[in-house]
């Protein structure tokens, strides 16, 4: 959905619906929809919050409409302050309880980015950087002595391969079986 909780965050609270269209509503149901009600000041309290609804009497459901206070939209989304979709409260009861033992993986709510958790970025294997390392037709038919038997596996006198790619120290690497 994407709506920004900057009121919530900042401590206003603010009633928020989403619903789902259906069949009786002039708008087709692969849209959204969403009433969001705001006070020009911050007040007390959780936001109440419900989404996926198809009808409005789903908002008197607890299970479907519940309290969402600042400090949960802070504790899910604190680097970009969007409101967390839920489709129901224990849905928000496991994922803000996630949150309240594990932090994010990078916290840049502070303007400076803190990482909890030791991970590092990279591709081991990209099919379009990599493109250079795949063997041809002719070259495997040529090279290597194989025949194609059905999507990109070939027979040889050696058995049944891919398509072959060089791996880091140079030596061969070929996927095993189909």
């Amino acid at each position: 959905m994407g709506l920004s909780a900057q009121a919530g965050v900042r401590g206003g609270r603010a009633p928020l619906r989403d619903r789902g269209a259906d069949e009786r509503d002039d708008v087709h149901a692969s849209f959204k929809f969403c009433v969001f009600v705001a006070s020009p000041r911050p007040l007390p309290g959780a936001a109440k919050c419900a989404f996926y609804l198809h009808a409005v009497s789903e908002v008197a459901d607890p299970e479907r409409c519940f309290p969402l206070a600042a400090a949960d939209f802070a504790r899910v989304n604190p680097n970009t302050g969007t409101a967390p979709i839920f489709r129901l409260r224990r849905d928000a009861e496991l994922t803000t309880a996630i949150y309240d033992r594990l932090p994010v993986l990078v916290d840049r709510s502070s303007g400076v980015a803190v990482k909890a958790w030791p991970v590092k970025y990279s591709t081991m294997f990209h099919m379009t950087n990599d493109s250079a390392c795949f063997r041809t037709r002719s070259e495997l038919e040529e090279k290597e002595g194989g025949w194609p038997v059905g999507g990109n596996r070939y027979q040889s006198a050696s058995g049944e391969m891919g398509a072959a790619l060089r791996g880091q120290d140079g030596a061969g690497v070929r996927p095993s079986g189909g």
